[in-house]
């Protein structure tokens, strides 16, 4: 212990970012403000129209920050690639230019992890109320994952994106590090995800019900009988909302004939309310 307290780890944290410089300047003030150093600050400016420049002139100790920069826009899931290609840190933490920190979050998930309480380290959000902790490896799927944004990773375990998913990478990703999931869990410490305007990006419909569909086809054998339903009702929902009634009424005939569920009966109830269409 001694030893990790003379040469503390460090940490890198990849920031994704697109045309969003006033909320990445609060995000990267974040980051500044932890109570932990050393860290490695990876901006991954993802095409935006104005490449993003970081102003070098106030120097922070045991900070380096870098900005890498792809010539046109790739999705999140490529722009987290890069920067896990570029890291360099012990341990590796995700965050959205949208969003922030706790001063402590990164010591305390630090802690946690150099103590062995898990592989993974969460800390609470603003918007759920989910506790992960412990060994999570066969209930991850059992409703919403952590954001990427949440934890702090050991960087040898982490695994690259899909980039081919605009949305529900994370979920994605989050199947294929199953393995991993054994989580330390702290209340104290909270992922800040904060309610704006701005445009969230991949919102279309049409992309929405592939890629949660391909998720789906890709894992559902490796899906327990509730993750089954969670993913399929989610599928119902994406449908509905791009006005793919038919399919909205299969997924959520699937989900229901998978383990009777109210959510399943209540999207059913949707897409016949409204005509079954194309």
């Amino acid at each position: 212990m001694q030893q990790a307290e003379a040469n503390p780890p460090l940490v890198t944290v990849v920031i994704p970012t697109h045309d969003r410089a006033d909320l990445l300047a609060i995000a990267l003030a974040s980051v500044v403000a932890q109570h932990h150093r050393p860290i490695e600050v990876i901006v991954v400016d993802d095409g935006s129209p104005s490449p993003v420049v970081i102003d070098h002139t106030d120097q922070h100790p045991q900070i380096d920050l870098r900005v890498v920069r792809h010539d046109q826009p790739k999705g999140p899931a490529a722009a987290r690639n890069t920067g896990l290609a570029h890291a360099t840190g012990t341990y590796l933490a995700f965050l959205d230019d949208d969003d922030e920190w706790d001063p402590a979050f990164l010591a305390v998930a630090v802690r946690s992890l150099a103590n062995g309480e898990g592989r993974i380290a969460a800390a609470e959000t603003t918007r759920h109320l989910r506790r992960y902790q412990g060994d999570m490896r066969t209930t991850l799927h059992h409703g919403h994952v952590p954001s990427p944004g949440q934890v702090v990773l050991h960087r040898a375990d982490v695994v690259e994106f899909d980039p081919t998913l605009r949305v529900s990478e994370d979920v994605e990703w989050w199947a294929r590090m199953r393995d991993k999931a054994v989580f330390a869990w702290d209340p104290e410490v909270r992922y800040i995800i904060r309610e704006h305007q701005g445009v969230r990006r991949a919102s279309n419909d049409d992309i929405r019900v592939r890629c949660r569909r391909e998720v789906y086809r890709r894992h559902r054998a490796s899906f327990d009988r509730p993750s089954r339903v969670w993913h399929l009702n989610r599928i119902a929902a994406a449908q509905l909302a791009a006005h793919h009634r038919l399919g909205a009424l299969n997924s959520a005939i699937r989900s229901f004939a998978t383990r009777p569920n109210l959510l399943a009966v209540k999207l059913s109830a949707r897409a016949l309310s409204v005509g079954v269409g194309p």
